[in-house]
């Protein structure tokens, strides 16, 4: 697949993960998952950048046990090797 594709497609399911975050925590995590399939492999800094923000905005639904699945997932993803 085509990066610049990857690239763009990745922002757009991070910028609509946002506006699921404070009502929706699930589906932003379901979105965000769709997001961590593109970006995982790649290093896109700013995609890693609205990763690490998504991990901070998730914190007031870390009970819940897709969003520390998510969590785990998403901190893997921008930890450096």
């Amino acid at each position: 697949m085509n990066t610049d594709y990857v690239r763009g497609r990745t922002f757009n399911l991070l910028m609509l993960v946002t506006a699921h975050v404070p009502n929706e925590p699930e589906e932003a995590v379901r979105i965000g998952g769709q997001a961590l399939d593109l970006v995982e492999g790649l290093q896109f800094r700013r995609a890693l950048s609205y990763l690490r923000r998504l991990g901070h905005r998730l914190r007031t639904h870390e009970t819940s046990p897709v969003v520390e699945e998510f969590t785990m997932r998403a901190r893997k993803a921008v930890t450096p090797e």
